[in-house]
Formats: C-alpha cells, sequence, structure tokens
C-alpha cells in the first residue's frame, strides 16, 4: 500500500511539473526573447483567447506570432495550408535518421485560417518552440523544400524560436 501512495505522489508531481511548471517557464523565455526586439522599435503585447500568442507591432508592420511547442531534434512538414506534420524521436547524431513517431499538428490550423485585414502591413509568424531541425514543405505529391525566412508558404511565415532575433528584418520582407 505504501508503494501506491508513493507512486501516486510521484505522478501528482510529474503532472505538476509537466503542467504548471514548464508551461510557465517557456512563456517567459517566449517573452524575454521577444522582448529584446523591442530595441529595433517593436512593441510586444501577448494575447489571451485568440488566434495568436503574441503581436509585434511597430510603425509600419504588425507581426502576429503563435507559438507551436515542438520536440527537439523534429522535422516538421507543411503539406497543406492548415495540414502540418510533426516527426521525431530519431537520433541526432545520425545523418539520413528516421523518425520513428508522427503527428499530425492540429494546434496549427485556426491561426493558419485566421484572416486578418488592416491597413498596416501584416505578417503571421508561426514560432516553433524550442525548435526543429528541418521545415519542409510539399511543392507537389513528390518534391519538398526546405522553407527560410523569406519563403512565406500559404501567406504564413515559420521560424524556429532560438532564430526569431536573427531572422525579424527576413521575417517582415
Amino acid at each position: 500500500m505504501e508503494i501506491l501512495y508513493v507512486a501516486i505522489g510521484l505522478m501528482v508531481i510529474a503532472m505538476g511539473y509537466t503542467q504548471l511548471y514548464l508551461p510557465r517557464k517557456s512563456h517567459k523565455q517566449i517573452i524575454e526573447k521577444l522582448s529584446l526586439l523591442e530595441a529595433k522599435g517593436y512593441m510586444l503585447s501577448s494575447a489571451k483567447d485568440k488566434a495568436y500568442d503574441y503581436m509585434l507591432e511597430s510603425e509600419e508592420v504588425e507581426i502576429y506570432i503563435k507559438c507551436v511547442f515542438i520536440p527537439k531534434h523534429s522535422n516538421v512538414t507543411i503539406n497543406a495550408k492548415s495540414t502540418w506534420r510533426l516527426s521525431w524521436g530519431g537520433n541526432p547524431s545520425k545523418l539520413g535518421r528516421s523518425f520513428p513517431h508522427h503527428r499530425y499538428m492540429p494546434e496549427v490550423e485556426e491561426f493558419s485560417k485566421w484572416v486578418i485585414k488592416k491597413d498596416k502591413k501584416i505578417v503571421k509568424l508561426f514560432m516553433l518552440y524550442p525548435h526543429t531541425d528541418k521545415i519542409l514543405m510539399y511543392l507537389n505529391e513528390s518534391e519538398l523544400e526546405i522553407v527560410t525566412p523569406l519563403m512565406t508558404p500559404y501567406g504564413y511565415k515559420v521560424s524556429n524560436f532560438i532564430t526569431i532575433e536573427e531572422d525579424i528584418e527576413m521575417l517582415i520582407k
């Protein structure tokens, strides 16, 4: 019976860590990183109960940011406007590795279909947190292309959290 209590206690601690601590830690890291862009003339605001999570605004552009939480050492493949596939679990030290785990990402659907009409230039940005090895996009049934910050597949941009500072100028072009 004591083992059962210990097991339940460990499960409660693990759930508290993953459900309370990790989201707060990641939110704090995202705010810190995006706040660094305020030095470049952007104003940061966060959103609740909206299609986006954060907004960076300057005099000439508004950047709406949706954070997508993914595991490290993964690949994201954009199959269509609102259909993304996440692959993860491969050994990062092996070239040409396969990924044993796959899932489609319904969390991108609402933001990818969201239409914004304003006078300012609008950039819709998916920020992959913490990062992915490759962001790929299907050009047709058999051709894939690596997505760069300069590309705008389906009207939105895609970037990794760790490279957002370097990519910001390319993302608004």
